[in-house]
């Protein structure tokens, strides 16, 4: 751990990164249409609008090729002073109810902020162990730290050429820390707007405010959802981004304002960014801005009156779209210019017409999809499906559903419940939603890993539901009584925490509920400076224990390496998915990723195109998920270990894990 100083300028250095963009979107919302939005509208609208700046900003940087830290000091002072000046001239919008959020909405609140703190608790103290994160989302991260700019990591394949906004967002709150200690801090951001979005877009259908809490809580609390937040995977931000579109876009038709048009034309920009589905997404949005709430066609006149939103001039409206184009097309027009295929090496054919070459076809990706795998007719199948849906959403999913049939009966629920069944179909045609193809290309417990890919489905379950709860009182008590239950279960079985951070974050989430009930903000000023110092001192002290963890879950690989190496080597990774291990604490080690020698013995061309790329070690794997590689791991072991172009530095039994690592002769013997 750093000392004490370094750490303070560390942490204030993380709070202007994540402030920078806030002053601007709160005079946005404030200017733009905060007099006929509710509180909960213009904090979901500030978060949104906070989090797209910051996405802005990091492409900017990384394709400017200065991802670092002075430049980015300077630009997040540069945004912060400069949206502090129009916020000065605009005010603050109203972000609590004027009369408060009311009892139960209140307790819903202190529920969530517990689940919150202990999350980031949890998240804090224990580097991620999930295996996409380790293969090749923080790899490519740590490419960028290394290089200061939007490398691609070509040696990855596909993985590394899909559009990447959340990954670069995480890239920025590592950046001013030096290390991974708060990458997945931006999912804990995207969980709770994806629980205000679920709240406003229930709202917006007629939904109580009690109910569209309780919904909103059940989703969130499911614990598909929460395994996903030591995830550097931009799924939570996806589902989130969606539901926030589309409660604004149903506001444009009929009593939209600026701000509402500005936030669907900014998440058409982010949805394409986040993932590769978001343009379906992008599309679902269009019949809210064409058909208006009551989905009714009224002639091109009325939507074209409709799209006139007051509070946007030509030229705003413009530099909206023109920011969505650049936040929509960044990472395909690279693929673009360096690959000629904006969708990296996926083979892309309309109506037998091949669009684009790719060595990855069409049929590649259904092979694993659960469209192409589920066996309608085969209990085996349906026992593994409904086992993995009942542990991974819970009652709370089933209550939902319950609610949603019993409740959506406007012709705007029709719409969205449309869009429900939409979601679910893309979901189960969603590559590797089903097998990956390490179980046999069948219905395993696996699939719950590919849960994720139904988030949007899961959000608008909660928006029906709401509206169904709200029909009956009972059905409000049942799903308090359910969110209840499922929290204590969280708390005890997924976020077991230290005495002492359970008191200190269920402190806090009643202080803050407390002042929500009563709808008074400023009182949240002092606590809150007192609860950052807290927080503050809580993230030095929980360094040394990740480091600790770390070692736990990884064996002593990091200290070896960081005995061993310095930051101006390079090493190349065998058989091992642990690659950004290599990169060391600070990501400022440049990792390789080489093709395996074909041969029985160690091919000279092998070791001189190692040298050739500055490879100075070499890290080997032991064992893999994949026992199919189990000979082929065997063979390169045998051939690095008989070589003289490697001397041996640290072998698995001293490392306690997976991973030796060697030495690269830089001179041939």
């Amino acid at each position: 751990m750093p000392g004490w100083p370094l750490h303070l300028l560390q942490m204030l250095f993380v709070l202007l990164v994540i402030a920078a963009p806030v002053p601007l979107a709160l005079a946005l919302v404030r200017s733009r249409g905060a007099a006929v939005h509710g509180a909960a509208e213009n904090l979901l609208a500030t978060v949104f609008l906070a989090v797209t700046a910051q996405v802005g900003l990091a492409l900017l940087l990384g394709f400017a090729r200065v991802l670092d830290t002075a430049p980015l000091l300077v630009c997040s002072a540069a945004l912060f002073a400069a949206g502090f000046m129009a916020l000065r001239r605009t005010g603050v919008p109203r972000l609590l109810p004027q009369e408060g959020l009311g009892t139960l909405r209140a307790g819903v609140l202190i529920v969530v902020l517990i689940a919150l703190g202990l999350g980031m608790a949890d998240l804090v103290v224990h580097p991620t162990r999930n295996f996409d994160s380790l293969a090749y989302h923080l790899p490519v991260m740590a490419r960028w730290v290394d290089a200061g700019r939007l490398e691609v990591f070509a040696e990855l394949g596909q993985v590394a050429l899909y559009p990447s906004h959340w990954e670069l967002l995480s890239t920025l709150v590592v950046l001013p820390v030096g290390q991974d200690l708060l990458v997945s801090l931006p999912n804990l951001l995207a969980w709770l707007q994806l629980g205000l979005a679920i709240f406003v877009l229930a709202r917006r259908l007629g939904a109580r405010a009690d109910a569209s809490a309780l919904a909103a809580g059940l989703v969130l609390l499911m614990p598909s959802v929460l395994s996903r937040l030591d995830a550097v995977q931009p799924d939570i931000a996806l589902a989130a981004c969606f539901v926030t579109a589309l409660a604004f876009a149903l506001r444009v038709p009929d009593e939209g304002r600026g701000l509402d048009l500005l936030i669907v034309i900014l998440a058409v920009g982010m949805l394409p960014g986040l993932k590769l589905s978001g343009p379906v997404f992008v599309l679902m949005l269009v019949p809210a801005l064409v058909l208006g709430p009551q989905m009714r066609w009224s002639g091109l006149s009325a939507v074209r009156e409709r799209l006139r939103a007051p509070g946007l001039t030509p030229v705003q409206f413009a530099a909206a779209v023109t920011l969505a184009l650049g936040l929509g097309l960044a990472w395909y027009l690279r693929n673009f210019i360096s690959l000629g295929n904006p969708f990296g090496d996926l083979e892309i054919s309309l109506l037998g017409w091949t669009l684009f070459d790719g060595s990855i076809s069409g049929e590649d990706l259904r092979r694993g999809s659960l469209a192409n795998v589920f066996r309608w007719s085969n209990a085996d199948d349906w026992s593994v499906l409904g086992g993995t849906l009942w542990k991974w959403l819970g009652a709370g999913a089933a209550l939902l559903v319950v609610t949603a049939l019993a409740g959506a009966r406007k012709r705007v629920c029709w719409y969205v419940g449309l869009l429900l069944l939409l979601c679910v179909a893309l979901y189960w045609r969603t590559p590797y939603s089903a097998d990956n193809g390490t179980h046999g290309w069948q219905v395993t417990p696996w699939i719950e890993v590919g849960l994720r890919y139904g988030f949007p489905a899961l959000a608008l379950l909660g928006v029906l539901g709401a509206v169904g709860m709200s029909r009956s009182v009972w059905l409000e008590r049942a799903a308090l009584l359910l969110l209840v239950v499922t929290s204590l279960l969280t708390v005890l079985d997924e976020l077991i925490p230290n005495v002492w951070v359970l008191v200190f974050v269920v402190a806090g989430a009643w202080a803050v509920s407390m002042v929500a009930l009563r709808g008074r903000s400023r009182t949240l000023l002092v606590p809150g400076i007192a609860a950052l110092l807290a927080l503050i001192v809580a993230l030095g002290l929980a360094r040394s224990e990740r480091e600790a963890k770390r070692n736990l879950h990884f064996g002593s690989i990091v200290e070896v390496l960081a005995a061993e190496l310095d930051d101006d080597d390079v090493v190349a990774v065998v058989h091992s998915h642990k690659l950004h291990l290599a990169a060391g604490m600070d990501w400022r080690r440049r990792v390789e990723l080489p093709d395996l020698p074909r041969r029985v013995a160690l091919d000279h061309a092998w070791v001189t195109a190692l040298r050739a790329k500055g490879v100075t070690a070499l890290l080997v794997g032991h064992q893999e998920p994949d026992p199919e590689a189990a000979d082929n791991i065997r063979r390169v072991q045998a051939m690095i270990r008989a070589s003289e172009d490697f001397v041996l530095v640290a072998d698995y039994e001293s490392l306690r894990k997976d991973l030796a690592l060697f030495r690269l002769v830089q001179s041939s013997r």
